[in-house]
């Protein structure tokens, strides 16, 4: 139950349970005298939605920033394109998840491969479940969110936000200044940026190697166009293992 312009400093919220709600409550029906009421006012609904900063951006209409909500970033249309995993893909998901997961210290994870392999995809789908979507904000490019007013705002000592920072197009220079920024600021922060190339430095970086698919989730790719099994392993052959190059090559 949401009740908007009722505020009585001098009655404590016992006093409004008590002598308002269970009233009215009974009144329906005296099974409810007993009710479990608990009242969360405003600054405390703020202070629950503070520590996840997808849902925070979200709630407060900004998240059509550079930086996106996992729904939001889901919504694009490259994202929304059916997605088939073989069990390689299935290990990177795991392997990905995992690393999140982790609850002692910062966390930074680097997925690099060939263009069209399909990496974003495959974090996005890492990211998918309830207990990391919400923390997830996205940026296309590691370029916006360096030294942006949201970076600034993460790096403040009394920030409390929880984030899953997934950084797109992240070169290793940006990869090393953004990571030297955070790497010492404890288990809120995690970070997955994402490149082309296999650049490992020494420290406590996570790289993760975004597998190509096999040939029979190349074929499924193809076929889901309405393409038939025998003309769609020929077509697979030139996919070289690019759900990219699969969902382009019959347009093409």
């Amino acid at each position: 139950m949401v009740l908007f312009g009722y505020d009585v400093p001098d009655r404590s919220d016992e006093q409004a349970v008590e002598s308002k709600f269970k009233e009215v409550l009974s009144n329906v029906d005296r099974k409810y005298k007993d009710a479990k009421i608990e009242i969360w006012r405003q600054n405390q609904l703020i202070g629950f939605l503070r520590p996840f900063l997808s849902l925070a951006l979200r709630l407060s209409y900004r998240s059509n920033l550079p930086f996106r909500t996992h729904k939001s970033w889901s919504q694009q249309a490259e994202m929304r394109s059916g997605f088939n995993a073989g069990k390689e893909q299935e290990n990177f998901i795991s392997s990905l998840q995992a690393g999140l997961r982790e609850g002692t210290a910062a966390v930074h994870i680097r997925v690099y491969g060939e263009p069209g392999i399909g990496k974003t995809r495959l974090v996005l789908e890492a990211t998918r479940t309830d207990d990391l979507s919400p923390l997830v904000i996205y940026c296309d490019s590691a370029g916006k969110f360096r030294d942006s007013n949201l970076m600034n705002e993460l790096l403040k000592d009394d920030n409390s936000f929880s984030t899953i920072m997934v950084l797109d197009e992240c070169d290793p220079d940006s990869r090393a200044y953004i990571w030297d920024k955070f790497k010492h600021l404890g288990s809120r922060i995690k970070v997955v940026s994402i490149y082309n190339e296999h650049d490992a430095t020494s420290g406590n970086i996570t790289y993760l190697e975004a597998p190509p698919l096999g040939q029979e989730q190349i074929i499924g790719i193809i076929q889901g166009y309405g393409i038939q099994k025998d003309q769609a392993e020929r077509w697979a052959e030139l996919c070289s293992g690019s759900p990219r190059v699969a969902h382009i090559v019959i347009v093409k």
